[in-house]
């Protein structure tokens, strides 16, 4: 079958840029499902209520640290409303990120089909949202020119994945910070994900003292991407001391503890802590229980490694029939 316009609409393809970014799409929160009681139902909506929110607050950081979107130019005026020309190759330029599953679940509804430059857009627009539900932002897609190929029924699509130029990370005075290397392991240079760069930001404000903010800005060549950590520090050390009466009647019930809590002392954005415990008898004013608890932690990428060290004594004592005070210790 011939298409009499397929010149015209192969000029008019020249109407749309190399690259456009478009706004994903998210299906709407599972309605909750049905349960035998009323309690499973209310768990099931706050269930529900909170996987909406995360979803929201995702959405809502994408679009803020989503570069400015290169605009895509309208279709020329002059093509008649329908105009198509027959595909039967779909070749993608440029992707390493997508799976060949993927790819082929993406070309299948165009493939042997008479596409018009809508069509075009959509796919263009659906390769777009893959990458964004996968963490992709700043990954662009488009439609290279010329398109030698396209009346022999082979259309190209160009992807330019987006790539990390440089992170930085500084402090509330803009002062850059000494960045260890298991923030963000092996990302510079590498494929900008966002989930990979809120990992990072989440072991940073893992340690209360911290409080850092995201940005995402153009880096030096087309395609790469300046990640920016600007980090609000607060003094790093924390002590409490407490008293209670938590403690049993054979070791004493009163307690009293000392906890020293500091992070990032070691420039790993790791936390350590130690505290020191007692129990004591009120009527023989003496202590009969102590202990010794350290723990730290340091992050790497996507892991926390941990390590606790503890060490306690005790001495409890039993007043047996005859009125003798029986001791144990260890």
């Amino acid at each position: 079958m011939m298409y009499p316009r397929q010149t015209t609409f192969v000029s008019a393809l020249s109407c749309i840029l190399f690259f456009s970014t478009l706004s994903p799409t998210y299906a709407a929160p599972p309605t909750p499902s049905s349960s035998a009681n009323q309690t499973d139902r209310i768990l099931q909506h706050q269930l529900e209520e909170e996987r909406r929110r995360h979803r929201e607050r995702e959405r809502e950081e994408r679009q803020r640290l989503r570069p400015p979107p290169t605009p895509a130019a309208a279709p020329s005026a002059d093509i008649p409303k329908g105009e198509c020309t027959p595909i039967s190759t779909i070749e993608f330029s440029g992707v390493s990120l997508l799976s060949e599953k993927q790819i082929a679940d993406l070309k299948a509804p165009y493939i042997d089909t008479c596409m018009s430059v809508a069509d075009i857009q959509a796919l263009i627009q659906d390769v777009t949202n893959e990458y964004l539900e996968m963490g992709y932002i700043t990954t662009r897609v488009g439609l290279p020119m010329p398109q030698p190929e396209l009346r022999k029924g082979r259309l190209t699509i160009g992807v330019q994945e987006g790539t990390i130029d440089e992170i930085i990370l500084e402090d509330g005075a803009s002062k850059t910070l000494y960045q260890p290397p298991n923030l963000f392991p092996d990302m510079v240079g590498g494929p900008l994900n966002l989930r990979d760069i809120e990992q990072g930001l989440d072991q940073i404000n893992r340690l209360p003292s911290n409080e850092a903010t995201i940005s995402i800005e153009p880096g030096e060549e087309a395609g790469e991407s300046r990640v920016r950590i600007r980090n609000e520090m607060e003094f790093p050390l924390r002590a409490r001391l407490t008293f209670d009466n938590s403690g049993s009647e054979s070791t004493g019930e009163m307690k009293r503890t000392l906890k020293i809590d500091g992070d990032n002392l070691l420039g790993l954005y790791d936390a350590l802590s130690v505290s020191y415990s007692e129990n004591y008898r009120e009527d023989r004013n003496r202590q009969t229980t102590e202990a010794w608890v350290g723990s730290a932690s340091v992050p790497y990428g996507y892991w926390t490694l941990s390590y606790n060290l503890s060490k306690s004594e005790y001495l409890t004592s039993q007043t047996l029939s005859t009125g003798d005070v029986l001791y144990s210790f260890g």
